[in-house]
């Protein structure tokens, strides 16, 4: 499924430093999740303020953000050695994640799918995963809890900003 270069998904505005087309998986077993569920998943890690905000902070463009579907070759968990997330193919040209998990019954929790995108786009800048490497992963972390002020709320931060705007909305009614 090819789309259009987006520019302007979800009401966001148009920047020259994003994913210009995402594609999900097509020819699913019948029963799961389709295209139209990765496509939107695609599109929210698109779309993450955190991820827009590293794009643009390093004028990344990444052409493809795609979806691979789990298999023996990139791995099974318990069942093989090692597992692939994903890959960065030519420094941007494409990177491809795994949504599914195994069975293709669900999607993996999004803070891991974002992790293993932290760790892919780390590869515009570094192929291999030496010191270089880890230590941009560190600071993309940092910078991507730090960039989406949601990232860093806990349930209790929540819920205590939930209440001082209950207490606030009660008082001004009196």
């Amino acid at each position: 499924m090819q789309r259009d270069a987006f520019c302007n998904f979800a009401g966001v505005q148009p920047d020259e430093y994003t994913f210009t087309e995402i594609s999900p998986l097509e020819n699913l077993p019948p029963g799961v999740p389709g295209p139209y569920e990765a496509e939107s998943l695609l599109r929210r890690l698109a779309n993450d303020r955190g991820i827009r905000a590293i794009m643009q902070e390093h004028k990344w463009t990444v052409h493809r953000l795609t979806e691979f579907a789990p298999s023996l070759s990139t791995g099974i968990v318990g069942v093989t050695d090692s597992c692939l997330l994903g890959y960065n193919k030519n420094k941007g040209q494409e990177i491809s994640l795994r949504l599914r998990t195994d069975d293709f019954e669900g999607f993996r929790y999004y803070n891991i799918i974002v992790e293993t995108l932290i760790h892919e786009l780390c590869h515009m800048e570094h192929s291999d995963h030496d010191a270089a490497f880890w230590r941009l992963n560190s600071q993309l972390t940092k910078e991507y809890k730090t960039l989406d002020w949601q990232v860093g709320v806990t349930a209790q931060q929540q819920m205590a900003a939930s209440s001082i705007r209950e207490w606030s909305t009660a008082a001004s009614t009196s």
